[in-house]
C-alpha cells in the first residue's frame, strides 16, 4: 500500500479507521497438516503530517496471518504463522491517536486440544521491528501508457499522477524486447502533484512487430522502466529498417515482405563494397559490424532487378 498526501486527517467520531496489509489467516485442517499464515505486506506513507483526533483513531498494521489448526486428536502438524511486514513513514512514527503494528502471525495448534498442548511455530523475528521512518518520496507515479500505430507512425502517450525530481523520459524501442534503442527524449516536470500528459511520435517505426517502453530518469540519475508494450505495423511493401542503428556489434535488417531469395551488402561512404554479400531469409538478415570502423554506411538489398537502400551508422 502506497499513500502519498500532504496530510492525513480524521475528524469527528468513528469506530476506528484502519490501513491494513495483514497476511491472510490459514484455514483449519481435519486430519492433515494445516496451511501456514500469509506474510504481512508493506505500507509506505509519505505525508508531512498525520492529524488524527481521539474520536477517530487509526490502526495501521502489516502483521502476519495465523497458521491453521488441526481438528484431530492426534498431532498432524499445524500451520506456521506468517512473518510480519513493514510500515514505513516519511516523517516520525505517529503516536497520537494511532496504533502501528507489525506482529508475527501465531502458529496453529497441532491437534484439537483445548487449551492447545502442541503449537506450530510463529513467524520468526521480534514483532514490532518492521516499523521504520525516513521513507524517501515516492517516484514518478505513472497513470497510463499507450503505443498506437497511426498511419506510418507510432504514437506513444503516457500520463503521470505526480512526479518527484523527474529529469526526463526516454522512449525506447526494440524488435525483440531484449535489445533496446532510444527513440526520443522528453523532459519531465521535475516535481509536481498535478496530472501531466505526454506524447512522442516515432516517425520511422520498425516493420512488423516491435516493442516500446519508457525509461524514466531522475535528477539524481536513478532510473526506472515502464511496462513493455507491443505494436504491430501493417506491411506497406517498401518498409526496410536496420535495428539497432547506430550499431556496434550485430545489427538486423528488417523488411516487410518475406523474401526467400536475395542478398544484401554494405557500401562505405565512398560507394565501395565491403565484405561478402549476406543472404536474406524470411524478411530479415543479420550483419556483423563489430570489425567496421565508426562511420556511415549504405545497406543495399538486392532481389533480382529490384534494389533498395537504407543508411546505417556504426558507432563503437
Amino acid at each position: 500500500i502506497f499513500i502519498k498526501a500532504r496530510s492525513i486527517v480524521t475528524t469527528g467520531t468513528c469506530s476506528g479507521a484502519m490501513i491494513s496489509a495483514n497476511g491472510a489467516n490459514a484455514v483449519n485442517a481435519g486430519n492433515d497438516g494445516a496451511g501456514g499464515g500469509g506474510a504481512g505486506g508493506s505500507i509506505v506513507i509519505e505525508s508531512d503530517t498525520l492529524d488524527l483526533v481521539p474520536g477517530c483513531p487509526v490502526l495501521i498494521q502489516a502483521s502476519g496471518g495465523s497458521g491453521g489448526r488441526v481438528d484431530h486428536a492426534q498431532i498432524h502438524g499445524g500451520g506456521g504463522g506468517g512473518g510480519q511486514g513493514v510500515v514505513i513513514f516519511s516523517a516520525a512514527v505517529p503516536t497520537d491517536n494511532a496504533t502501528v503494528l507489525t506482529n508475527n502471525g501465531s502458529g496453529g495448534c497441532n491437534n484439537n486440544s483445548d487449551p492447545c498442548n502442541s503449537v506450530a511455530g510463529s513467524g520468526v523475528g521480534t514483532s514490532g521491528t518492521g516499523i521504520f521512518t525516513g521513507a524517501t518520496p515516492l517516484p514518478v507515479v505513472l497513470l497510463s501508457i499507450q503505443a498506437i500505430p497511426v498511419n506510418d507512425h507510432v504514437h506513444v502517450t503516457w500520463a503521470t499522477a505526480s512526479e518527484n525530481g523527474n529529469h526526463q523520459f526516454v522512449v525506447e524501442r526494440s524488435m525483440d524486447a531484449v535489445t533496446w534503442q532510444d527513440v526520443d527524449h522528453v523532459p519531465g516536470m521535475g516535481t509536481t502533484h498535478s496530472v501531466t500528459s505526454y506524447r512522442s511520435v516515432d516517425d520511422a517505426p520498425l516493420p512488423r512487430s516491435s516493442y516500446y517502453r519508457l525509461r524514466q530518469v531522475d535528477h539524481d540519475g536513478s532510473v526506472t522502466w515502464s511496462d513493455v508494450l507491443s505494436v504491430h505495423m501493417q506491411d506497406r511493401g517498401d518498409d526496410m529498417r536496420v535495428f539497432p542503428n547506430p550499431a556496434s556489434g550485430t545489427t538486423t535488417l528488417l523488411f516487410s515482405e518475406t523474401m526467400n531469395e536475395g542478398y544484401l551488402y554494405l557500401l562505405n561512404d565512398m560507394g565501395q563494397r565491403i565484405g561478402s554479400p549476406h543472404s536474406v531469409n524470411n524478411g530479415s538478415a543479420s550483419i556483423d559490424v563489430s570489425e567496421l570502423a565508426n562511420g556511415h554506411y549504405i545497406v543495399v538489398l538486392v532481389r533480382g532487378d529490384h534494389i533498395r537502400r537504407t543508411r546505417l551508422m556504426v558507432k563503437h
